[in-house]
C-alpha cells in the first residue's frame, strides 16, 4: 500500500488528561487510495486545520519497545 489517503472522518479529543499523549489529539479515520479505512491520529497540523477530504500520508512513530513503530498521518506533500 501507498500509505497515501484522505481524512473520511475525525474528531479533536481534549480529555482526559493523557501521560501519552500532548493534548488535543485529533484521531481519525483515514480512507487510504487502495480503498481500505484505518483509524489513527493526524499530527504535524493545527487541530483547527484538519478537515475532511484532506490529503495524508503514513509516518512511523518509534515506541519504547525496540523494533515497534506506530503508523500516524500526516499531510501528504505534494498534492
Amino acid at each position: 500500500m501507498s500509505g497515501r489517503g484522505r481524512v473520511a472522518s475525525f474528531i479533536i479529543v481534549h480529555h482526559p488528561p493523557n501521560p501519552w499523549f500532548d493534548l488535543p489529539v485529533v484521531v481519525a479515520t483515514v480512507e487510504l487510495d487502495e480503498g481500505p479505512r484505518v483509524i489513527s491520529n493526524v499530527c504535524d497540523v493545527p487541530v483547527d486545520q484538519v478537515e475532511i477530504g484532506m490529503p495524508v500520508e503514513v509516518f512511523f512513530a518509534p515506541t519504547d519497545e525496540p523494533g515497534v513503530a506506530v503508523p500516524l498521518f500526516r499531510p501528504a506533500e505534494g498534492r
